[in-house]
């Protein structure tokens, strides 16, 4: 049987492997995987690497790193369960920057419990939203009842597929709200369809039927109904099939997109990588505006989100303060040439913060 992925790969990051993730990838592809996933381990193991990592996976090109070797790549995380109620090592805003995560029971972070202690660890943990493999649950150091969280892998999965179609459900609705009141403004007789209920079919056929219809969507039913309504310079047409072909996409709703081209919201963070694939830009051209409203929106941060962390001011050389979607690093001028940080950003937007610091900026 021939592998077609594997997902649980670790990097120099994880402090005990010994391969970049570009070499991950490549002996990946030489041995004819379709799918890579690097899932590095969260900071809780000794020797690994920082949250900051995870949360910067936000920005990492995946498609570039993937294309070079012709796999597609998925960045995501092995994190450690911490005790019996399920917690496990990164928080919320570092688990919205990875495609998934691994949970599992490692002896340097949790103690080997009795069965009923580590079954509930790991069905605990289960219920973290990004998390959809269970690492090595046949460690002998940790053992499970495989029937008790086989069913609450089943129930729970099904719980979240539920709600996955409700909010599809609801974005379809608006798609056709929009759609529909088109044709009405042309024909004012019109009478929306109303659509026969499905016959029931298996979870699995489902997803497949689901997953098509996403796909041709994007691929080809919007793409279609741009260019002919293009072809009829029927502006307004165009305008709601391209909001809801990048809505589809990206699966967010089209007033979403018009807050975001109105300048009343920006997208989640989380959103850039695959927004600056649909509209074939790098990530920093998604952000080109005047100055003053890169400004607008500093000034804004650090008015409306408090200081999640401060890290390095006791050393005296350089300060790190985390406001969430801002952060700020400050050196001395030793501390800042050592660390060159304007070479790591050298291709991002620069702009003046003067006007908003105030004289001493």
């Amino acid at each position: 049987m021939k592998d077609l992925l594997d997902v649980h790969m670790h990097t120099l990051a994880s402090g005990h492997a010994y391969n970049t993730i570009r070499e991950m990838i490549a002996a990946g592809s030489k041995k004819g995987l379709a799918l890579v996933g690097i899932a590095d381990h969260a900071p809780a193991m000794p020797g690994s690497t920082h949250r900051f990592y995870f949360e910067n996976l936000r920005i990492f090109d995946r498609k570039a790193y993937g294309k070079e070797a012709g796999v597609e790549l998925l960045m995501g995380v092995e994190l450690n369960i911490l005790n019996t109620t399920g917690k496990v090592d990164l928080e919320e805003k570092a688990l919205r920057s990875v495609d998934y995560a691994i949970a599992s029971l490692h002896d340097p972070c949790i103690n080997p419990g009795t069965e009923l202690d580590n079954t509930t660890a790991v069905m605990s943990a289960m219920w973290v939203p990004q998390v959809k493999i269970i690492g090595h649950p046949d460690n002998p150091r940790f053992p499970v009842d495989f029937d008790k969280i086989a069913k609450a892998a089943k129930e729970q999965g099904f719980d979240q597929l539920a709600r996955l179609w409700e909010a599809t459900s609801a974005a379809e609705q608006i798609h056709i709200n929009l759609e529909a009141s088109l044709v009405e403004a042309e024909d004012p007789s019109y009478t929306r369809p109303t659509a026969e209920a499905p016959a029931p079919e298996a979870i699995d056929l489902n997803l497949i039927a689901s997953a098509n219809g996403e796909i041709f969507e994007t691929s080809d039913m919007y793409p279609g109904f741009i260019a002919k309504a293009q072809e009829e310079g029927n502006d307004k047409a165009v305008q709601v099939f391209t909001k809801a072909k990048l809505a589809e996409a990206v699966h967010v709703t089209p007033q979403a997109v018009s807050k975001w081209e109105l300048g009343q919201a920006l997208p989640d963070i989380a959103l850039l990588p695959d927004l600056s694939s649909v509209l074939g830009v790098r990530i920093d051209e998604l952000f080109e505006s005047p100055e003053e409203t890169h400004l607008r929106r500093i000034e804004a941060m650090i008015e409306r989100e408090p200081m999640l962390s401060r890290e390095g001011h006791r050393g005296g050389t350089w300060v790190l303060m985390d406001f969430g979607s801002l952060v700020v690093h400050v050196f001395t001028a030793e501390a800042r040439k050592f660390y060159d940080l304007e070479r790591l950003w050298q291709d991002g937007h620069q702009v003046n913060l003067a006007a908003v610091l105030g004289e001493n900026a």
